[in-house]
């Protein structure tokens, strides 16, 4: 792909930083948003990053919502649970549902988690697809490895090394990545690889799931894999008027 404008750049990188000042005094308010059951399309899972306020989501919720999608979140939230840890939890929830042919959105450190899910769970998602999800981990996560969660999250770390390759078990996978991500250091470590990676051209992790732009990429994208069946509705019989004759 081109490299996105000077111009377009700079913008998305003042949004980015906003919106990275708004979760840093906001990062606290734990307020779920709540499923929404009666879409007839499909069924999104929305697997959340660490430390993001659930209310980032919602514009997300929303567009997916308006195209008639079921939405269900799973909340990547607390640093104190380890990623493995966070898939087990994921895995019950799955277990004991009857969602079927899920399409898992795993944003961040969130999409790690489908990598370890128990095989019963992971029959029930048919694709998976990843927003800047640190595959290869990052350099950043080295200073916070006291915490379990970035520990799996650090370069060569023993759950990357023993889970990443299993994104490749799902039927469907899809990693979509921004141009940069402030938090994946190098750049290399930010790409899957294999040819498989969609890249988007604004920066910025949050941006991945607040810019307008890049929620409807996303909803297209999903669009394509869920063909709605068009009812064909009966012809219309003309009216005709009876003339009378006269005798």
């Amino acid at each position: 792909m081109n490299h996105p404008s000077r111009k377009k750049v700079i913008i998305s990188w003042i949004i980015e930083v906003l919106l990275l000042v708004l979760q840093l005094f906001t990062f606290y308010l734990y307020i779920p948003l709540l499923p929404y059951k009666k879409g007839k399309k499909g069924t999104i899972l929305i697997v959340t990053d660490i430390l993001t306020p659930p209310f980032f989501y919602f514009i997300m919720r929303h567009y997916f919502k308006k195209s008639d999608y079921q939405v269900f979140f799973y909340y990547c939230y607390n640093p104190f649970v380890s990623i493995y840890k966070h898939s087990q939890r994921l895995s019950q929830k799955l277990t004991q549902s009857d969602l079927k042919k899920i399409t898992l959105i795993g944003h961040g450190n969130g999409g790690l988690i489908s990598l370890s899910l128990s095989d019963e769970a992971r029959k029930k998602i048919h694709r998976i697809i990843t927003l800047d999800t640190p595959f290869w981990g990052s350099q950043i996560y080295r200073y916070l490895t006291f915490l379990p969660i970035f520990k799996d999250i650090v370069p060569r770390s023993e759950y990357l090394l023993t889970y990443k390759m299993n994104a490749l078990l799902y039927e469907e996978f899809y990693p979509i990545v921004a141009w940069q991500d402030e938090w994946i250091f190098p750049e290399t470590l930010l790409k899957f690889g294999q040819g498989r990676d969609i890249i988007l051209d604004i920066p910025g992790r949050l941006n991945l799931i607040l810019h307008f732009e890049n929620i409807q990429t996303l909803v297209q994208f999903c669009d394509q894999f869920f063909i709605q069946k068009t009812t064909k509705s009966a012809p219309l019989k003309s009216k005709t008027s009876k003339k009378t004759q006269k005798t």
